[in-house]
């Protein structure tokens, strides 16, 4: 079986790699979890996730 690529993935507010094989599109994005409880509670709110994610990922390396 071929390994997965792993990914950068907001948790709780701090990036960790995931291999996305729990995911969910929207709006033609993919968006990876760790685990399903993970996926279930970002699409309670998808709207307000995505944008902390965004904030999150677009913001300098520290």
């Amino acid at each position: 079986m071929p390994s997965r690529r792993r990914r950068r993935v907001l948790v709780n507010g701090e990036k960790n790699l995931t291999d996305c094989s729990i995911s969910e599109k929207i709006d033609g994005k993919t968006y990876c979890f760790g685990n399903n409880a993970a996926k279930e509670a970002f699409l309670k709110d998808p709207a307000a996730n995505i944008a902390k994610a965004q904030e999150t990922f677009s913001a300098p390396k520290e």
